[in-house]
Formats: structure tokens, sequence, C-alpha cells
């Protein structure tokens, strides 16, 4: 994940040694300096981590964030949310630092009408903050050997800054420090990862109204069908299409205790 000064985002997949199905996972980024998290080593540690089966999908996402941290190079800061999806695709392992955020969506459906669907959130991951506007965020300061370079090169006042920091012994923040959660996902499930920039802009209620107007993967998959078997100009009924496995859902819960 590279970039200056911008959110960012990466996804990958990787497989197992045993070549059992694959995992993946994605992250987003927000530097509003220099930082950035190196995406190409952590495909490479994914596989790695694929071979712990015992290890926690939140664990993988939080060795992952300790990963990235350690292989950077570059000066600056920046938050940091990691997600991981086992290989079983069906739960989401998330290590979130600072007020990036994430959001699964999920379509219920309503038995009534089976053309009935409504987007809820099923879930979304806490942020950190050590006060409004002041976001948990990782950080790469210049080592002391690096002063005079900078100096020499017009950055003094940066210099001056990170002496300043350093006197004052204040803490830093670490990716141990990520708030760790892990989420049960089901097919058709809606993921959405962003920075605080998504979501100081766009509420919950914002992003409900977008997802519910999105066609789902099922619905998808009767129009591609019916696109194969009938003229372009004959309407599709999507009352009919296929309904998803929404085992995970309080709706069919509730039906099933009923």
């Amino acid at each position: 994940m590279q970039g200056c000064g911008e959110a960012a985002t990466f996804l990958t997949t990787a497989a197992a040694a045993d070549g059992s199905p694959m995992s993946a996972s994605t992250a987003a980024a927000d530097t509003p300096t220099s930082a950035a998290l190196p995406a190409e080593s952590g495909s490479t540690y994914l596989s790695e981590l694929l071979n712990d089966k015992e290890l926690p999908v939140e664990q993988q996402a939080l060795r992952l964030l300790q990963h990235g941290y350690s292989a950077t190079r570059s000066c600056g800061a920046s938050t940091a949310l990691v997600v991981v999806m086992d290989k079983q695709g069906d739960k989401l392992g998330v290590a979130n630092l600072g007020d990036c955020s994430m959001m699964v969506l999920r379509s219920v459906m309503r038995r009534v009408r089976s053309s009935d669907k409504l987007v809820t959130v099923a879930f979304r991951a806490k942020e950190q903050q050590h006060s409004p506007n002041e976001p948990y965020q990782l950080m790469r300061l210049p080592e002391e050997t690096e002063y005079d370079r900078l100096t020499s090169s017009g950055r003094g006042v940066l210099v001056q800054a990170v002496r300043a920091f350093r006197e004052r012994d204040l803490t830093e923040d670490t990716p141990d420090m990520a708030k760790l959660e892990s989420v049960n996902v089901c097919e058709g499930d809606l993921i959405i990862l962003g920075s605080d920039a998504v979501f100081d802009n766009l509420g919950d209620t914002d992003i409900l109204n977008i997802g519910n107007m999105a066609i789902s993967p099922y619905d998808a998959l009767s129009v591609d069908a019916h696109r194969r078997r009938h003229p372009a100009n004959e309407p599709l009924d999507l009352s009919s299409s296929p309904e998803p496995d929404d085992k995970g859902s309080d709706t069919e819960q509730e039906q099933d205790q009923g």
C-alpha cells in the first residue's frame, strides 16, 4: 500500500501450503504524512499465517498489522484497519487502530413477499480515539542519525518537533493497542472498509440507503441467467429470484422459534 498524505487500501489472497482453500485479507489506512504500509510483504506473510490453524482469525489480522508496521521504513503516521477472512469464508477477524471503520451490511428477507428485502447493519467496527479528532495512529519517527540530513534538506522544523516529542517521553501508539473483533458473515453480505473520510461524511442511514439500492449477488445471477434465455427487452421479475442463505440473520432465527 503506497501513497503520501492520503487514504489507501489493499486486498490480498493466499493459499495454505497444503493447498486448502484461500484466505483473504484487506486493509484501509489514512496517512496524513508519508508513512505507508507495504502490501507486498503482507501477502507473503499471510501465506505463512495460514499454516497456523490454531490462530484465531482476529489474531491473524493483528499479526498482519504488526508485520506491516515492523516492515515500514518511511517516517510518518497512519491509522490502520486490517480484516482477514478465514478459509471457510464465514468469519472475519478485525484489527483496528484509529478512526477507520468497517461495516457488514446484510440483506434480511421478509417472508411476506420474497422480493421484500431490507439491508441492515450486521456489524460495525469500533473506532479508537484518544480524544475528539485525535485518533490512535501508528508512527515512525526519524532516528537521531538522520537529524543532520533532514536539517540540511530544509526539514529543521520536523527535527525540532521530533526532539520535543522524545524529550517529553510521550507514549507512541503500537499495533498491540488495536481493537480486535471477530464477526460471522454470510454469503451475500456487503463488507465496507473506509477511513474517517467515508464515515465522517456518510452516516449509517446514508450507507444503508445506498445499500438498499444495490442489486444482490443472487439477483445479479438471476439477471444474467434471464439475459441468456430471453430477449433483452423482456422484463425480469426479481420476486422469483433465489433467496440467500441468511442463517446468520435475526429474521430467520425468530421464524424458526415461531
